[in-house]
C-alpha cells in the first residue's frame, strides 16, 4: 500500500475521505482501506500513535525526496557534460 502511494498509483480523495487508486493501478487500494477503517484506526492508536505514524511517513517521504534530488543532480550535471 505504501509503495502504491509513493509511486503515485494511490491518492487521497477528500470527497470520499479515503485513499483511492488511479484507474490504471494493478490493485485497488479501496479494498484494503476505507474511511471507517481510518477512523477506527485513529481512535485505536490515539494521538500519540498517529504522531508516530506521521513521523514514520515523513521519514519515508523525505528519504525518497532526498534520493530524487541526488538522482536529478547527477542526471543534470553529468548529462550536460556528455
Amino acid at each position: 500500500m505504501v509503495n502504491q502511494a509513493l509511486s503515485g498509483q494511490a491518492i487521497y480523495s477528500p470527497l470520499r475521505k479515503s485513499f483511492v487508486s488511479k484507474p490504471n493501478a494493478a490493485s485497488k487500494i479501496e479494498r484494503y482501506l476505507s474511511f471507517s477503517e481510518l477512523l477506527y484506526f485513529c481512535r485505536l492508536v490515539g494521538p500519540n500513535g498517529l504522531k508516530i505514524v506521521e513521523d514514520m511517513t515523513m521519514k519515508m517521504i523525505s528519504g525518497t525526496v532526498a534520493e530524487l534530488k541526488v538522482f536529478f543532480f547527477f542526471f543534470f550535471f553529468f548529462g550536460m557534460i556528455f
